[in-house]
């Protein structure tokens, strides 16, 4: 009885902790009815060419899509244009009635002359489409940074929100526009370019280091907790990384600097010869406070290098990214792993309460992360079916979790479909509900073939294999549980096939199983 309450109050919580939707900020000022647009082919975020008043952004375009592309997208829409070259518009086009005025194969040698023809004074727009981030400039008295519902980002719209721009009067996007004002904006955008580009490196360069360490972890067993607590180190340092404080740095400063620090920390932790059992539930419970934090500050990690999401990629625009969803349930499941034959009293029932607090991390509410959310889940029904022995409780804690589960998808769905933009989860589900079967099963075609594809190309297949058959060799019986050997080997199967990119989140979430059976293994070897 007292567990069926403590599920009502779950529920009840979790709905009190979801957020209010908020209003935007500033619509972006109207366009005028006549409009030049020039897409310039050799345009840079380097250039100098730009006014410091006006609207400005980067413009992701993926798949790649050229001047003809833009025309025919525009053409589908039925919006009237008329498109030229700058020959046909310095001689005659300037002269053009039509609503916009296209100019392609445009140059940055010759824009001040093509500019200095708008006798009009139509609204200028100047972007190109010749790489995969494009700046973009809107002529306007107003300055400041655009941004859309669809990416949240200040400075950084899609394709789909420029053809937004260009149909501003028609329904070609259910994407809303939005501008913040900034009295240095080209400044921010190159700062924008460059910091991805760091964390880019530094997320790889991180990335290396921790797998690199585990192999030497395995090889050299003197020096295995040196490396254990480094690896785990790195993960912390990362989180305390994405405080305001150090957004500043570069990504590939903030990498070398956790790896530094890790080897910092592990050595001095080695040298007090301090509990490994309680140093390490120390280092992942204050991950796992921090990633919490976080999530219900709505603070996700994307000036740090493990929650980086890499948004000139198109992977993940905001929220937690794939490799987040190891470290939250490896933290929390390596907690109770360690603590499992400490104290039996409410266990259970402690780490459904906290999965399902984890479910709530990666809802739409917050995370927006549908693999993160559906593999907690999983969590929690092979933790109840691995538990609990009787099986009648079995049935019903089981029976109880699905339908709190699925309350709480009618419920996060309905928030996320009543948003400006939703979720790939929100859309999904609603393609569902009005049978559009091509496109539902499409998306999950798509998803199949990506992760075909990391489990078949080196190197994450190669470490998620050689975890998957260190679990079956494990052998210390003073902490090896065969109980929590397989929910660590379903879940790592989980994280898999329920998100396109999820082996290197696997093999983080084995590392809080792994790395605690071989120290113990050595240190009573």
């Amino acid at each position: 009885m007292k567990k069926t309450a403590a599920f009502i109050i779950l529920f009840t919580w979790t709905l009190i902790l979801c957020p209010l939707k908020l209003s935007a900020q500033n619509n972006i000022p109207s366009l005028k009815n006549q409009l030049l647009v020039i897409l310039v082919s050799d345009l840079s975020i380097k250039d100098k060419i730009f006014d410091p008043k006006g609207l400005y952004s980067l413009v992701h375009i993926i798949p790649r899509k050229n001047d003809n592309d833009l025309i025919s997208d525009l053409q589908k829409a039925n919006i009237s244009f008329v498109a030229l070259t700058e020959d046909e518009y310095t001689s005659w086009g300037y002269k053009s009635k039509s609503p916009i005025i296209l100019i392609k194969d445009s140059q940055i040698k010759t824009l001040n002359t093509v500019l200095s023809y708008n006798t009009s004074e139509r609204d200028v727009m100047i972007t190109s489409l010749s790489k995969t981030i494009n700046p973009l400039w809107i002529q306007k008295n107003a300055t400041g940074l655009l941004y859309s519902s669809s990416t949240k980002k200040e400075g950084f719209i899609k394709y789909a929100d420029l053809l937004f721009l260009l149909s501003y009067n028609n329904t070609l996007s259910q994407n809303t526009i939005y501008f913040k004002e900034n009295t240095n904006s080209i400044q921010y955008l190159r700062n924008l370019y460059g910091q991805n580009t760091s964390f880019f490196y530094g997320r790889y360069l991180l990335i290396a280091y921790i797998l690199g360490a585990f192999l030497l972890f395995l090889y050299f067993k003197k020096y295995r907790l040196l490396f254990g607590y480094s690896i785990f180190f790195c993960m912390l340092l990362s989180t305390i990384f994405g405080f305001h404080i150090f957004a500043p740095l570069n990504g590939i400063i903030k990498s070398s600097m956790i790896i530094f620090l890790s080897w910092v920390l592990g050595i001095f932790m080695e040298y007090l010869k301090l509990d490994f059992k309680k140093t390490l539930l120390f280092i992942w419970s204050s991950n796992l406070l921090l990633l919490l934090y976080f999530t219900f500050s709505r603070i996700f990690l994307y000036k740090s290098p493990i929650g980086f999401n890499n948004i000139f990629q198109g992977t993940r625009f905001y929220g937690w990214n794939n490799d987040l969803i190891g470290i939250f349930l490896g933290s929390l499941l390596g907690i109770f792993f360690l603590i499992s034959n400490i104290k039996k009293t409410n266990f259970l029932f402690m780490l459904i309460l906290l999965l399902f607090t984890c479910i709530l991390c990666f809802s739409p509410l917050y995370g927006a992360n549908v693999g993160g959310m559906l593999c907690c889940f999983a969590a929690i029904l092979a933790s109840i079916y691995f538990f609990e022995e009787i099986k009648t409780k079995k049935i019903i804690y089981i029976g109880m979790s699905i339908l709190t589960f699925l309350l709480l998808q009618n419920y996060f769905v309905h928030w996320d479909l009543s948003q400006t933009s939703s979720t790939h989860w929100g859309i999904w589900i609603q393609s569902m509900s009005k049978k559009e079967f091509s496109f539902s099963f499409g998306i999950i075609y798509d998803k199949l073939k990506q992760i075909l594809l990391f489990l078949l190309i080196p190197p994450l297949n190669i470490f998620i294999f050689l975890s998957w058959i260190l679990l079956n060799k494990l052998r210390n019986l003073k902490i090896y549980d065969e109980k929590w050997k397989k929910i660590f080997f379903i879940i790592s199967a989980a994280i898999i096939f329920l998100n396109d990119s999820g082996v290197l989140s696997s093999v983080y979430m084995l590392f809080y199983f792994l790395i605690p059976i071989y120290c113990f293994s050595f240190s009573n070897g």
